[in-house]
């Protein structure tokens, strides 16, 4: 009579599922390295998102009292001065502080307009990164499932 063990004997290896696993496990350590790295890089390029984000409002908030300051001096410019004879010189001192007045609005919206420019920039350089980090994770489990499958098929 003949007996079957419980046990199954152990199942003589496939070359080709040990070569699978030999390349599996050479490949596994290097993807998740540059899976770490593309994660390293996606955060970094986040922070300096944020970062811009902070410097484009606070240019913003910049801006804005600037706006106000040149209105205000215009307005009392035009308060003080309107139907009024005034000297040449007087009138030219006004004139230049309102005309430095305009100037830093304008360099302000400039540095302003620059700064949304990066912004959007740096949003595009962490899309890419978010894009490449799902892509190195996907390899990895790829890699994972793979070495998991030829563990169980020996």
């Amino acid at each position: 009579m003949r007996r079957y063990s419980l046990v199954e004997p152990d199942l003589v290896a496939d070359p080709a599922t040990a070569e699978l696993e030999r390349a599996v496990n050479i490949l596994l350590p290097i993807r998740r390295l540059r899976l770490n790295r593309t994660e390293r890089l996606q955060r970094e390029q986040e922070r300096e998102l944020q970062s811009a984000d902070a410097r484009s409002a606070k240019a913003s908030r910049a801006l804005q009292a600037q706006q106000a300051r040149y209105q205000g001096l215009k307005e009392r410019f035009d308060a003080e001065n309107q139907g009024r004879r005034q000297c040449q010189e007087s009138l030219m001192k006004t004139l230049a502080k309102e005309r430095h007045e305009s100037d830093n609005v304008t360099y302000i919206r400039t540095q302003l307009d620059q700064l949304q420019q990066y912004r959007q920039q740096q949003q595009t350089r962490v899309e890419q990164a978010q894009r490449e980090a799902g892509l190195r994770r996907h390899q990895v489990e790829k890699l994972d499932y793979l070495s998991g499958e030829s563990k169980v098929s020996q």
